[in-house]
């Protein structure tokens, strides 16, 4: 588990953060893996909309993108920085 540290925050879109992730994967492998159709994805990811990922979600979305920036959003929210754990 990573260990997590203040810092200030930082703003990030987590909406863009999300589409540059389904992006640089395939959509509908994301999709399959999360259980959702591709459609759900866009609609998660839509400004247009308030809806977004659903938190349960998250664990399997970064394991099938291999992008972890929502974790890192996630921590800059509560004023924490994620860093690499000693080995």
């Amino acid at each position: 588990m990573a260990n997590v540290v203040p810092r200030n925050a930082h703003s990030f879109d987590v909406k863009k953060i999300l589409r540059v992730a389904i992006a640089r994967s395939q959509p509908k492998v994301v999709a399959a893996d999360c259980g959702v159709v591709v459609s759900a994805l866009s609609h998660w990811t839509s400004d247009a909309d308030d809806s977004c990922l659903p938190i349960d979600l998250l664990p399997v979305f970064m394991a099938s993108t291999g992008d972890i920036r929502i974790l890192e959003y996630l921590a800059d929210q509560v004023g924490m920085e994620l860093r690499e754990k000693a080995s």
